[in-house]
Order: structure tokens, then sequence, then C-alpha cells
């Protein structure tokens, strides 16, 4: 019987939500907020099928709000549609935002 093992593809992410260079109180985001943003991206620019593939195998390892880091892990498979994704997530938690990858 042959294993295979899940291979991951993990991106580091900086975002900003604020023009003023203001960072939001410490408690403002939460990884659910990221993954909400990050499926209503892909459900706008990629459809539902590729929204499910990519979603299944999608994590937030890391989110520290004073530097204003993310870490996502996806699965090999859904990286170039996470990748597009977080390039066009448009708001997070209501508010106009941008990710730089």
């Amino acid at each position: 019987m042959a294993y295979s093992r899940q291979k991951h593809r993990f991106f580091v992410c900086q975002y900003h939500v604020s023009e003023d260079g203001e960072a939001p109180p410490l408690d403002f985001f939460q990884p659910a907020d990221f993954v909400a943003a990050l499926k209503d991206s892909l459900d706008a620019d990629f459809g539902l099928i590729a929204s499910g593939i990519a979603m299944a195998g999608l994590r937030v390892l890391h989110l520290c709000p004073v530097t204003q880091l993310l870490v996502l892990r996806a699965s090999r498979d859904a990286a170039p549609t996470v990748w597009g994704a977080l390039s066009l997530v448009r708001t997070l938690a209501d508010e106009d935002a941008g990710v730089d990858e």
C-alpha cells in the first residue's frame, strides 16, 4: 500500500487597510476575516468550483496584527488560484483593503 503525502505551498502576505498608515486595533481582524475575504475573492474571480477546491486545503497559520503579516498554507495544486485571489482581495472585514505578496 503506497502512501502519498499532501504537498503545500506557503504564502507570506502583508495586509493594509488604511491609507494614512495607521494600524488597526490589535483585535480588529481574526483569521476567519481573512478566510472570508479570500473566499469572496475566489468566488468572484474564479467561480464556485475553483473556490471549493482552493478552500479545501487553505489554512491561516499565523496572523500578527502588530506587523500586519499573515501566513497562509494552501495545497500545491490550488496555489496559483490562491495567489491570484490574494492579489484581487477588495475588502477585509467591510473595509477597503489590499494585500501585498
